[in-house]
């Protein structure tokens, strides 16, 4: 299951025209049920989102939760969260939950939510949507149950800092390399 959790000041979502879900103060869900995905992953998600500490405290600091502040929460459902661009042109959705399991348990979050006593407004399942936001801050978030997205940034980091790390070394041995790797200060930037 993934989501983009966006930290909104206010957002909505028009099918046809109409406003069928529009929060003040919260937090925009886009989620995305994959094929392999169960109740648990709507729990672990749900659980994870009301409680991340996005919003500002009075010290101006990301210190407090959906719940702490009383937001709201506008869930759209989105499919297109499983799209794999890897290969050739356009997307493929094959790890993408068919419609029928992932409306099961986009209702299954929805629920969590709202058990956790958090008001929740949503767009409409397999509808064409409209959605409007003013994103505070902005704040942007891509969760998953896997922690797919930490371990591709976290191993892309490592590799970096490596990659540095080798780079610096091989530099220091060849004078003509050194400067590149050397410390600047701000008499160099002139």
């Amino acid at each position: 299951m993934r989501a983009v959790v966006q930290r909104v000041k206010e957002s909505k979502v028009e099918v046809k025209g109409r406003i069928v879900g529009a929060i003040g103060p919260g937090v925009l869900v886009f989620l995305g049920v994959g094929e392999n995905d169960s109740e648990k992953d709507c729990d672990y998600l749900a659980n994870k989102i009301v409680n991340l500490r996005i919003f500002p405290d009075k010290a101006d600091l990301m210190n407090l939760s959906l719940i702490d502040v009383a937001g709201a929460a506008l869930v759209v459902s989105q499919f297109t969260l499983w799209g794999d661009c890897r290969k050739g042109r356009r997307p493929s959705f094959v790890k993408a939950a068919r419609p029928e399991k992932a409306n099961e348990l986009y209702e299954h979050f929805i629920g969590t939510l709202k058990e956790k006593g958090i008001r929740v407004e949503t767009g409409q399942f397999q509808m064409m949507m409209d959605v409007y936001l003013i994103n505070d801050g902005p704040d942007t978030l891509i969760l998953d149950n896997e922690k797919i997205f930490y371990s591709i940034f976290s191993s892309f980091s490592r590799s970096l800092i490596c990659f540095s790390t080798f780079f610096c070394s091989f530099a220091s041995a060849m004078p003509f390399l050194s400067r590149i790797c050397r410390p600047r200060s701000s008499m160099d930037l002139r």
